[in-house]
């Protein structure tokens, strides 16, 4: 059996696999923080389809550097960050 990578998914999905709201990525379209031919296309059947790979670059382009970096998970599960530390 062959395994295809899902590289598209739908809002639906996009939303149970982030945390954001069906809502909230719709406003994030509407806003043109995700524009259409860059995160997301649009499939034959006019559905949204948004770009695992796209969205995962996005998110690093807000992300600290260090976290990005390190990948520091007890950083992100406290919401400190070395910002913060350096504030302190």
């Amino acid at each position: 059996m062959n395994h295809f990578p899902i590289l598209y998914v739908t809002i639906r999905k996009l939303a149970e696999l982030t945390g954001y709201t069906p809502d909230a990525i719709e406003s994030k379209i509407k806003r043109r923080q995700w524009v259409e031919g860059k995160h997301y296309i649009l499939s034959p059947d006019g559905r949204v389809q948004f770009s695992i790979e796209a969205y995962n670059a996005w998110l690093q382009e807000g992300c600290p550097v260090e976290l990005r970096r390190a990948g520091k998970r007890s950083d992100l599960r406290s919401g400190s960050t070395a910002r913060d530390s350096a504030r302190a």
